[in-house]
């Protein structure tokens, strides 16, 4: 269910979406799984720059037709949020651009005519709220085929080498998972499957040209 801050902000929302500050998916995954696994699932730590970001760990990004505004989200009931409070608010005549780039974790960039810019990460399940924000504002959803070139990946000897090592690497794991099994070898099995699945999902990252970061391993 999406989320309606008119209540907080005194004004009809337009749009909104969930916003974290740019790299703490990264930082989540890195505290969680380590460094390699967080490098995998999200294409390297995010390096955002300057940025005038307000504090905040998870935060509600609303529009309305006069303001961009970014509210602090408190638990309403179990799985669900309510905006409580503004951090910050800015005319929407201020805004210069809004970006929102590719990826499992999208980042979102907004720029202010001041050159101020918010550098902010979309959570995955809240990409299609990310889309309307962006249209209602008049900004720009970037693709990998619309980023500049030095930044596309592309299909390199070294990219088809680093895929095929993967796959073997995730199909030779996942079948001797399944010879775990055959012989009543449960927590091998579990084992062998929550390695062989990570991979297998690199790797398909790999071959798509999503994962930008690659990690040769023989």
């Amino acid at each position: 269910m999406a989320i309606d801050a008119s209540g907080v902000l005194g004004s009809r929302q337009l749009a909104g979406v969930k916003v974290n500050r740019r790299g703490y998916a990264w930082n989540l995954a890195r505290n969680q799984s380590g460094n390699l696994a967080a490098d995998i699932v999200l294409g390297g730590q995010p390096h955002p720059g300057r940025t005038e970001t307000p504090p905040f760990r998870l935060a509600y990004l609303a529009v309305t037709d006069s303001e961009l505004a970014l509210l602090r989200l408190r638990a309403r009931k179990v799985f669900m949020l309510k905006a409580a409070e503004v951090i910050t608010r800015v005319p929407r005549n201020q805004l210069h651009t809004a970006e929102l780039g590719p990826g499992y974790v999208a980042p979102l960039t907004i720029t202010f005519a001041n050159g101020d810019t918010w550098q902010l990460e979309i959570p995955p399940p809240s990409k299609r709220y990310a889309r309307t924000v962006i249209h209602t504002l008049g900004g720009r959803i970037l693709s990998k085929n619309s980023l500049p070139p030095e930044l596309a990946p592309r299909m390199t000897g070294f990219r088809v080498i680093c895929g095929l090592i993967w796959a073997v690497l995730a199909i030779g794991i996942g079948a001797g998972g399944v010879a775990e099994l055959t012989i009543g070898q449960i927590g091998g099995a579990v084992l062998c499957f929550v390695i062989a699945v990570p991979a297998g999902w690199y790797d398909y990252r790999i071959w798509t040209l999503k994962a930008r970061r690659l990690f040769l391993i023989i």
